[in-house]
């Protein structure tokens, strides 16, 4: 696995942890919710 990849799958298990949703990650990051969901896909960083 790439290391955008294990980024994204360590973001996105830490927020199902936390019970968030992306648009709620988003919000707080102050980021557009489709972002957040290339992140934990690995296709940005």
């Amino acid at each position: 696995m790439k290391n955008t990849e294990e980024i994204g799958e360590n973001i996105r298990l830490l927020r199902h942890r936390r019970g968030m949703s992306q648009e709620q990650l988003a919000l707080i990051a102050g980021i557009n919710t489709s972002y957040i969901g290339q992140i934990e896909r690995g296709e940005k960083f």
